[in-house]
Parts: structure tokens; C-alpha cells; sequence
């Protein structure tokens, strides 16, 4: 699998991962923490297929709602596709862009998500019916800061994009 991103859905502890050119969502068993509980074949990757629509369409990274929906920006349709963790299409939430390529939650109650819209060159923030998972990560050179506690999406990409 090529042009793959992760993720772990936290509350059942299950890796996930978006195919980008493939336009699929997989889910992957643990055998044990830290290691992955391979399926057999006809799966690719060991992973057991959760989605995908017909169609030209390609998953460029991934988020997951509080509630465990899985939120894949959608390059080529110009949406977020959002996947309940049992493989049901819940929503396709438009935006005006074809290379909609990264969301991820912030704000008090993380319901505000941050959406790069790559072809116009945008970050957005649009408000999200539900919550979402807060990043779980931040730049090591944030974290030392004083105000690394209050680290929203927008910050730690203007971040990174001054480290370049």
C-alpha cells in the first residue's frame, strides 16, 4: 500500500488506516498491544476493509470523532467522508475544494474542525456536529513553550510551517 495514513480509533484501541490511492479505510486487529493481528489472505495488508465508494476517489488522512466515526478528507470529490467504525457511510460534509487533504478537532468542546484546503491553499475552521479526538501529539519544540497547554490546530500548523 502506498500514500497511507494512520490513525488509532482510542476507545477500542484498533489502528486504522486511510489508502490514499486505493480510496479505502482499513481497520487492524491487535494480537497484543503493539502488534497487529494479521488477516489472511485475500487482504493486502493484514487489515480487515472497512470502506470505500465508487468512483475516482482518494482518502488523504484521517481524524476520528469522539464517538469513533472516522472523518477521511476526500481528494477529488472536494468532501470529508465520515465512516461510522462498523463501515456505514454517516456523512459526506462538502467543501470547496477538490484537494481537501487534513482535518483534525479543536476549540473548548472540539467541535470546531481545522480542514486544509491544499488546491486553494487554506486552512479552514468550520464548526463539526460532534466531537473529535484531540491530537495527541504536538511538535517537541512546542512542548517545552509556556503555551503549549493551549495548542489549537491552526497553532502547531503555523508551527510547522515556520520550522520548515
Amino acid at each position: 500500500m502506498t500514500d497511507e495514513h494512520s490513525a488509532i480509533l482510542r476507545r477500542e484501541l484498533r489502528p486504522l488506516r486511510a489508502e490514499t490511492e486505493g480510496g479505502r479505510l482499513w481497520a487492524f486487529d491487535l494480537a497484543e498491544p503493539g502488534r497487529i493481528a494479521r488477516r489472511p489472505f485475500p487482504s493486502p495488508n493484514g487489515g480487515r476493509f472497512l470502506f470505500n465508494q465508487t468512483g475516482y476517489l482518494r482518502y488523504d488522512s484521517l481524524a476520528v470523532e469522539s464517538g469513533g466515526n472516522i472523518c477521511a478528507p476526500t481528494v477529488m470529490s472536494g468532501a470529508i467522508t465520515v465512516v461510522s467504525s462498523d463501515g456505514r457511510l454517516v456523512q459526506q460534509v462538502t467543501t470547496p475544494d477538490v484537494y481537501t487533504t487534513n482535518i483534525c478537532f479543536g476549540g473548548g468542546d472540539r467541535k470546531a474542525a481545522y480542514i486544509t484546503l491544499s488546491g486553494i491553499g487554506q486552512l479552514v475552521s468550520v464548526p463539526w456536529k460532534r466531537p473529535g479526538l484531540k491530537l495527541n501529539f504536538a511538535p517537541s519544540s512546542l512542548r517545552s513553550r509556556r503555551d503549549a497547554q493551549d495548542l489549537t490546530p491552526t497553532r502547531l500548523f503555523a508551527s510547522a510551517l515556520w520550522q520548515r
